[in-house]
């Protein structure tokens, strides 16, 4: 007896002083005992409870079921452990780890000891471990890692049911890298969270939106088959995108290229589709941005092509593939040869001639531009200096060279030039660097100083294919410029559209002003030069004098030309 009361007593002491919340019921689930880490966890007198149903006082409605099934296994002999919810007094929630076991009286099942601990300080740092891990810290939205896991699922689902159809969506953010860089990061955060929202609303519940890195987002639509509800949303997102963000008091304005991979059923890895998905989003930004473009075999037949341009264009730098064309500039008044443009030709051994609209693209975007442009200087310089040399006529010209935007930005391009006029002792008032309007007006205030440091090289600078884009006329006044080249689409119907004649004029008049000369391009007729000449245009090029030819023909027509 007395071991059976100190057994009693060390029992006692040990079901009342646990800090878990320990309850003893019968095999009806009519509580029978409850300790005060019970009282402490859900908030019951233990005192008030006895003679209660579990499962009225701490088991949510929704998991009585559950809780039946539990209460089943442990009177048949068994054990349960498993993480589950019960209710607080208070009517909250709590995450718990459960352990259950049967009260065995000789070898009868005649009651249950339930064990509960709160786990709610786990869970919370479970799920921000989780979120930290599978979720986007800035936007909220779920991250690569997690989007290409449930891809993954998508991939799986759709092989073992073959009536289930999801699609995939691929956006990049248009005038991001603008918005970072004139407004700053902080700016562009906003940004940001505020287009993950938009594209939240844009889709259904049951899709996932997620932020793949910089301003890349992908959306998965599951259990989606019809076409025209998956344009449909596309469109949604697009429209969101394009509608106007206040951020900082400024209304910015951006748009979106969607790449959709629609047809998902012949894929069998996730990559492969956000591959896909990819490719359709680059084209639908090289064809103007603000479009969505479903990805098709013709599209990955043009990605293959591409990549073996690509290839095919790195070993043309290397094997000295390219070459330079030459077009002469001529006075409009007196008709003599200012000076030539050089232009980049590539001569493929298989495809021929291959446009510099599909390669110079490509070489910005691959890094090659670099070299590639280094050799063209260098070139550029060393023909024009051989004219020099080969007669009078052709002392007095100039060589135009195009610089590309990347190459602009580079911090060698002043040494590049400097180095390529030494080389071949050119003065640099024979060389113009012609910059494209739209490479120099993205980030006006960036680049006057890059501007003025290849001014003081003592090279001429022009502003190609002036008028296509939105120049502000306080920052032409500061560049240091000495050229303007108008371009051809305000050339082509000058004598009969009165307001491209109106346009030409102002070009005119504004480069004079600003004391600048101008340049006309694509002259192929006489009544444009006559029309140009009575504008008072200062120099000409166009087909109507030649058309861009190689080194050879370009010093036949300086000797004949200066024959005349």
């Amino acid at each position: 007896m007395a071991a059976l009361q100190r057994a009693a007593v060390t029992f006692q002491q040990l079901f009342d002083g646990s800090p878990q919340a320990v309850l003893s019921t019968d095999s009806q689930g009519i509580i029978t005992r409850a300790n005060r880490g019970f009282e402490s966890v859900f908030g019951y007198s233990a005192e008030h409870i006895s003679g209660s149903h579990n499962c009225d006082m701490i088991v949510p409605e929704e998991m009585v079921l559950e809780m039946t099934t539990i209460r089943q296994t442990i009177l048949s002999g068994k054990s349960v452990h498993k993480e589950t919810r019960r209710k607080h007094k208070n009517g909250k929630l709590i995450p718990v780890s459960l352990l259950g076991f049967p009260i065995l009286i000789n070898g009868t099942v005649e009651g249950i000891f339930y064990v509960y601990q709160d786990i709610t300080e786990r869970k919370e740092l479970e799920d921000q471990l989780y979120r930290k891990a599978f979720y986007d810290s800035l936007t909220g939205v779920p991250n690569r890692i997690l989007f290409m896991e449930r891809l993954g699922r998508a991939v799986a689902r759709q092989k073992r049911k073959k009536q289930f159809c999801f699609a995939v969506f691929m956006i990049d953010l248009d005038r991001f890298k603008w918005v970072n860089d004139t407004m700053g990061h902080p700016a562009g955060d906003i940004l940001l969270e505020q287009a993950a929202q938009r594209f939240l609303c844009s889709v259904r519940s049951v899709d996932t939106v997620a932020r793949l890195g910089g301003d890349e987002f992908a959306v998965l639509l599951e259990d989606i088959s019809d076409s025209k509800e998956i344009i449909a949303i596309a469109r949604r997102i697009r429209n969101e995108a394009a509608k106007v963000f206040k951020i900082k008091g400024n209304d910015i304005h951006i748009s979106s290229s969607i790449g959709i991979v629609i047809n998902t059923s012949f894929y069998s890895r996730a990559e492969d589709i956000l591959r896909d998905a990819d490719i359709a989003m680059y084209r639908a930004k090289a064809t103007g941005k603000s479009r969505y473009k479903v990805f098709s075999k013709k599209l990955h037949e043009m990605t293959h092509d591409a990549l073996q341009l690509e290839n095919d264009l790195k070993e043309a730098v290397e094997k000295n593939q390219l070459q330079l064309y030459y077009q002469p500039v001529v006075c409009a008044k007196s008709e003599k040869i200012k000076g030539f443009e050089a232009l980049l030709r590539w001569s493929h051994p298989t495809r021929g001639m291959i446009s510099p609209v599909n390669f110079i693209p490509l070489a910005e975007e691959n890094g090659l531009i670099i070299p590639i442009g280094q050799w063209v200087i260098e070139e550029a310089c060393r023909q024009l200096k051989k004219w020099h040399l080969s007669t009078e006529f052709a002392r007095h010209m100039s060589m135009s060279v195009n610089i590309s935007s990347r190459q602009f930005m580079h911090n060698d391009l002043e040494q590049t030039i400097i180095n390529a006029l030494d080389a071949v002792e050119l003065s640099p008032d024979f060389f113009v660097a012609e910059l494209t309007e739209s490479s120099v007006m993205e980030k006006p205030e960036s680049v006057i100083g890059q501007l003025n440091r290849l001014k003081k090289t003592g090279i001429r600078i022009a502003i190609d294919d002036f008028g296509t884009g939105y120049s502000s006329l306080a920052y032409l006044k500061r560049f240091p410029l000495d050229y303007l080249k108008m371009d051809k689409s305000f050339v082509d119907e000058i004598n009969a559209n009165h307001e491209n004649m109106e346009i030409a004029k102002a070009i005119i008049t504004l480069a004079h002003n600003l004391d600048l000369k101008v340049i006309a391009e694509g002259i192929e007729r006489m009544e444009q030069l006559e029309a140009l000449r009575c504008l008072d245009c200062n120099f000409i090029q166009g087909y109507y004098y030649s058309r861009p030819v190689d080194g050879l023909q370009a010093s036949q027509l300086i000797e004949g030309w200066g024959d005349i």
